[in-house]
């Protein structure tokens, strides 16, 4: 089976306001990120947190633009397929964070 890309938008509300300096949030948007292959499944999540620049619309727009990387990259480790995808992804480790995660799941 050959490995694909799901994506699943996900608003997290939290049990308690999360407050900062920044602000103060009662949801959390997500991304969570599920690698499949044939009947197994890894999920990762990538946090949409705003003052770190993330925003969940761009962060999937941007994940569908590397698909054809992302499935056609051999997951035989987690580490390899952490290292084959670092050097067009490095510049956003939120969703390498995600796509680590689902690997190792």
């Amino acid at each position: 089976m050959a490995l694909t890309l799901h994506l699943h938008p996900y608003d997290l509300a939290l049990r308690h306001t999360f407050r900062i300096a920044h602000g103060s949030r009662d949801i959390q948007p997500t991304v969570i990120v599920e690698l499949r292959d044939g009947n197994l499944s890894g999920f990762g999540e990538a946090a949409a947190i705003r003052y770190y620049g993330q925003n969940q619309q761009e962060m999937m727009a941007r994940l569908e633009s590397w698909r054809d990387l992302i499935e056609q990259t051999p997951l035989t480790t987690p580490e390899a397929y952490w290292e084959a995808l670092y050097p067009t992804m490095q510049q956003h480790p939120f969703l390498l964070c995600a796509l680590d995660e689902a690997a190792h799941d």
